[in-house]
């Protein structure tokens, strides 16, 4: 038995617990979050008639997360904000709070799925409402205990007090053992290719005008303009210069200066815009790039065959097209 075939055809709410909130904004990063994922791809894998999923209302990056399922998915999904606690563990026992969000919509689902445990337990223990109730509820067990405990220490018996009335899905092969009752084994697979961009990365100084900073940041806006979004640009700022501050945003991020994440970077064989002249100047860096077998665009030279080359830097929006598939 899968979710997925389960929620076949039915109407379902889905309530994650989250856990990438920041301490210091309070904010929850959907694109960070193991738990977003681990529900999308059972939206994505799911033959659904409609989903609705609640998600918390301080949060970034969840118009990533739409993005992905209104082009992905089989059946209409709905994110709904709601207020989340301030940690995983404050929000698995909000369960009296969700109930309450549930039972106000007054909307009916043939399947609500949520790994709170204290919402599984008020059912466990009486609940006729049509809006709510043991037979239209399936807890998803995670790996921790209401207390914060992993699920195979602690004080396991919530769990399974709950699975002796309430269909539990398990996400790993020794929790069914352990809780008995009316648990299940879930396979779960995360496919990572929802979340994979082509990686841009400027390692130049921004001041230095041979380097064409500008022309450079010209041609990302206009790709993002025409709809393009399958990158993501990286840049350092040597020299502080500040260019590209009003650029940051979550497609254009600044790394640090750092020789090792510089290399690490190298490792993922970025695209790379190399635009000064090495026919006038001499660059370390680009034997760097080679050795890493990074994707580098080069104005057009003798030394360098391996690279594309454009003739001048109006081809250089062309040559980036190209390269993230655009």
């Amino acid at each position: 038995m899968q979710i997925e075939e389960i929620i076949k055809g039915k109407s379902v709410l889905m309530i994650p617990v989250y856990s990438s909130r920041s301490y210091e904004t309070g904010i929850y990063d959907m694109m960070s979050d193991g738990n977003a994922s681990k529900y999308l791809m059972k939206i994505l894998n799911s033959e659904a008639k409609e989903i609705d999923i609640y998600y918390p209302e301080h949060s970034k990056n969840i118009e990533h997360i739409k993005k992905i399922t209104d082009e992905k998915a089989k059946c209409k999904v709905n994110w709904v904000p709601k207020i989340y606690g301030k940690n995983a563990h404050e929000t698995r026992n909000m369960g009296g709070i969700f109930s309450y969000y549930i039972l106000e919509s007054e909307k009916k689902y043939d399947y609500i799925i949520s790994e709170i445990n204290t919402l599984a337990e008020l059912l466990s223990t009486s609940s006729n409402n049509p809006f709510l109730n043991k037979d239209n509820f399936i807890y998803w067990a995670g790996t921790h205990n209401s207390d914060g405990t992993l699920w195979c220490d602690g004080d396991y018996s919530q769990n399974k007090k709950i699975a002796s009335e309430i269909t539990t899905a398990c996400l790993l092969k020794g929790q069914p053992a352990l809780y008995g009752g009316k648990s299940f084994y879930d396979d779960y697979i995360y496919d990572p290719q929802y979340f994979d961009r082509k990686i841009i990365f400027f390692p130049f100084r921004l001041s230095d005008k041979s380097y064409h900073a500008e022309e450079f940041k010209q041609v990302i806006k206009e790709l993002e303009q025409e709809g393009e979004d399958n990158f993501i640009v990286l840049f350092t700022d040597v020299n502080d210069s500040h260019l590209f501050d009003s650029e940051i945003s979550d497609k254009f991020i600044k790394v640090p200066c750092n020789k090792f994440v510089y290399q690490a970077i190298l490792k993922g064989k970025p695209i790379i815009p190399f635009l000064d002249s090495v026919e006038n100047n001499s660059h370390s860096n680009i034997f760097e790039f080679i050795y890493y077998g990074c994707d580098i665009i080069m104005l057009e030279n003798d030394r360098f065959i391996q690279a594309t080359q454009i003739k001048n830097i109006s081809e250089l929006k062309s040559a980036i097209k190209e390269k993230i598939g655009g």
